[in-house]
């Protein structure tokens, strides 16, 4: 019974002997070669052990019948050998490449050859029951120590961030120091330049710090509406200065002298181009006609989309006539300022002008 069960092995044996050879025969891919010699070296084993475990025969017998069994499995035992040393240099050239990556420069390039390369791996046949857990704990120890590199840059980039990001909010809380509790206009410009250009430097490291910048662009904005506001104040009292002076030559009792006008301490607050009006017009010696100046000023408040006083509707309705005839209600922009300056240079100012002056003055000194 027992030489009956080994002969029927020996059979089996060279039933996949024949077939081997026959697939040895056809042009197959490198994976279905691989998925072949692994079926075949599963179907070696199963059968070795099946050998290994039938009874015993005559000894004569089983010599006999074991070389035989050995002689019908040789040539597929070679060429698995042949097939897992191929696989085995493969496989050790997968590991001097990934080796070769830990001495590359950049990090994230390492990771994504090393990925390339485990694909690879993969792809690559068993290399033999000796040998396949060592190439692949080899393969493995190479893989997670490039892995660490790229945690530990990871760690070192969020710590140098962390960093950057406390200079970064050390040097907004100085530029925020230096503005003091009543800051001047040139100390907020140099606040808002400064602001500015850390706010660029944040912008620049990437990934940029929403949070920080957004803070720093609210502060800007701040600092804007501060100068804003400030440049609005010194507007509106360099107007209420000019309008002051105006009255003030206007209800003059004597003739004006430039010495008069430029001690005044609102002569100071002006700007040189109303500084130079004022000289121009303490030079003035003709006087005005009363009515063109009225004229001049409800034409003023009809640009400027003021209000007159209502005993003038009929007047101020022929001005605006007369204005839309010249085009001047067009639409185009107004330049009022210069509107003001015709007005002065109408003719000398008089007492009869102080009302006119009043009107102007809210137009100029409480609406710029």
């Amino acid at each position: 019974q027992h030489l009956i069960e080994r002969n029927s092995i020996i059979d089996q044996a060279s039933q996949i002997a024949q077939s081997f050879t026959q697939s040895q025969a056809l042009e197959q891919t490198d994976n279905e070669q691989a998925a072949n010699f692994k079926r075949l070296d599963g179907q070696l084993n199963k059968l070795q052990q099946t050998w290994n475990r039938t009874g015993e025969v005559d000894r004569k017998e089983y010599q006999r019948l074991q070389q035989k069994f050995k002689q019908t499995l040789a040539p597929i035992k070679v060429a698995i050998k042949a097939f897992h040393e191929n696989n085995v240099s493969k496989k050790q050239a997968l590991i001097a490449q990934a080796q070769q990556q830990l001495t590359v420069d950049d990090v994230f390039q390492a990771i994504e050859t090393v990925k390339q390369l485990q694909q690879q791996w993969r792809d690559v046949g068993f290399a033999g029951s000796r040998q396949e857990n060592k190439l692949w704990q080899d393969f493995r120890q190479v893989n997670d120590q490039i892995f660490a590199k790229r945690e530990q840059l990871k760690t070192q980039q969020h710590d140098a961030q962390v960093e950057l990001v406390e200079q970064f909010k050390q040097s907004l809380t100085a530029i925020k120091a230096q503005l003091g509790t009543k800051p001047e206009k040139t100390v907020l410009n140099q606040a808002k330049q400064d602001a500015e250009m850390l706010l660029s430097a944040v912008r620049a490291d990437k990934p940029v710090i929403k949070a920080l910048a957004n803070t720093i662009e609210n502060f800007v904005k701040d600092i804007q509406a501060q100068i804003e506001a400030m440049t609005q104040q010194e507007q509106q009292a360099s107007w209420t200065s000019l309008f002051t002076l105006l009255k003030n030559m206007a209800s003059a009792e004597n003739e004006l002298v430039i010495e008069d006008i430029i001690n005044a301490s609102d002569f100071k607050q002006l700007t040189n181009f109303w500084q130079k009006r004022l000289h121009e017009q303490v030079s003035l010696t003709r006087h005005i006609d009363v009515e063109a100046r009225k004229t001049k000023t409800l034409a003023i408040e009809i640009l400027a989309q003021v209000e007159s006083p209502a005993e003038f509707a009929q007047q101020r309705m022929a001005v605006q006539v007369e204005l839309m005839q010249e085009q001047m209600l067009s639409g185009a922009e107004i330049d009022l300022t210069q509107q003001l300056v015709d007005w002065l240079q109408l003719g000398k100012l008089s007492g009869d002008d102080l009302i006119l002056l009043t009107r102007l003055e809210k137009i100029f000194a409480h609406h710029s």
